[in-house]
């Protein structure tokens, strides 16, 4: 049976969480081999993985790539406020109608044979299609989560991306830095071309991997390209520095193997105008209102570092987060930036129990009503989902 919107969708799929027990390639390597493979058919695809700065990265890299004359397909996940944002045809995100399309060739496809996905093996699968249909040059797929057990990495992919790495998602990777490094690490593949902002500890992980399968690897600590300071970026932060570094950084790499040259102009027009929703944006200028996905410890730490370096002072905040988050870390970081500090209800699923926060709390419906009001400046952050909730319910100015 067809489906005929996305709250369908998600009624019939479910929550984007599954159990641990249940994530495996197993489903997904089973339904593109029943028909034929079609990842196969994929000219390059780069994987981009790691904790923080996956999405700003291959942002980046789309636009790049882009700019240099690339029809470029680019996959990431989560969404703000509508699945069409996680699927981009160069500049363009794709069309809801298109969208339902592919999700009902894979739904109605995989039920007809007894092939069960999860969500996001079902999304993961309709951009392959979607990709290989408009023949792109390159599909940039950001990983979901992790990357061993990772929907992507059931795409073959010649080029691997892995960004800053961190602690998150422990009830899944791992406890321990040096076990979620190796659960992403994991995505390297024989004879495949790496890149990655990681140093010390982590990066020591990531070369030995590469050695066992004779992939090159190439790091920003080992590869400096200090011209990269002189482009302007649209993103803010200096977190962003390091993620346009790394872009630039696989462009110089991958552009090997097509014989391009590459065209500073371009690149600074690239960098003045990538898109990527939710990061550091500055939804008002006058009173200051920004909204940031930071959601966790090491991404509230580059917030914090960015309102500082900025100078921003008297900021109120409005915070909310998962409950598998280590929020009250979260929580003494942003108290280094501000003693304006509310904790918001809000009618999401999963979220933190306001009561083991130790902050005043504010209803949904109240913080609306306070960012009316056009005090500033104003920081909304801790999940990329309570920023979806805010998009929904405020007007853009």
């Amino acid at each position: 049976m067809a489906l005929h919107s996305f709250e369908e969708f998600e009624h019939t799929y479910g929550q984007e969480q599954r159990q641990k027990q249940d994530i495996s390639l197993k489903n997904i390597r089973s339904y593109l081999a029943f028909f034929d493979h079609p990842e196969k058919k994929l000219n390059h695809v780069i994987q981009v993985a790691g904790t923080n700065g996956k999405g700003s990265t291959a942002a980046m890299l789309q636009s790049l790539l882009t700019h240099h004359g690339f029809k470029i397909g680019l996959y990431t996940s989560p969404h703000l406020l509508s699945y069409t944002e996680r699927f981009r045809l160069d500049d363009q995100d794709i069309s809801q109608k298109k969208l339902l399309y592919y999700l009902n060739q894979v739904h109605i496809n995989s039920n007809k044979n007894n092939l069960p996905l999860s969500l996001f093996e079902v999304l993961t699968c309709a951009a392959i299609h979607f990709f290989v249909d408009e023949k792109v040059d390159v599909a940039i797929l950001e990983t979901g989560l992790g990357g061993r057990l990772d929907a992507t990495t059931a795409v073959p992919a010649e080029t691997k991306v892995i960004t800053s790495i961190s602690i998150d998602h422990q009830d899944y990777l791992g406890d321990t830095l040096e076990a979620i490094t190796r659960e992403k690490a994991a995505i390297i593949t024989r004879r495949s071309l790496v890149c990655t902002s990681n140093d010390q500890g982590v990066l020591k992980i990531l070369e030995a991997r590469a050695k066992e399968e004779d992939a090159k690897i190439f790091s920003l600590a080992k590869n400096p390209l200090p011209q990269d300071e002189n482009y302007e970026l649209n993103l803010l932060g200096s977190h962003q520095k390091e993620n346009a570094s790394l872009a630039l950084l696989t462009l110089t790499k991958i552009s090997k193997a097509y014989s391009l040259k590459l065209s500073p102009k371009k690149i600074k027009q690239a960098f003045l105008t990538v898109k990527w929703p939710g990061r550091f944006q500055i939804m008002r200028k006058s009173p200051l209102l920004i909204i940031d996905g930071a959601h966790n410890s090491a991404g509230i730490e580059a917030l914090a570092k960015t309102i500082k370096e900025l100078e921003i002072k008297n900021l109120k905040i409005f915070f909310a987060a998962k409950e598998n988050k280590d929020v009250l870390q979260e929580i003494s970081t942003l108290k280094e930036i501000s003693s304006d500090l509310c904790y918001v209800k809000t009618k999401l699923s999963n979220m933190y129990p306001e009561s083991k926060t130790c902050l005043p709390t504010i209803r949904f419906e109240e913080m609306l009503q306070e960012i009316a009001k056009k005090k500033g400046p104003i920081l909304l952050c801790g999940s990329l989902y309570f920023l979806g909730e805010f998009l929904k319910h405020s007007p853009r100015e």
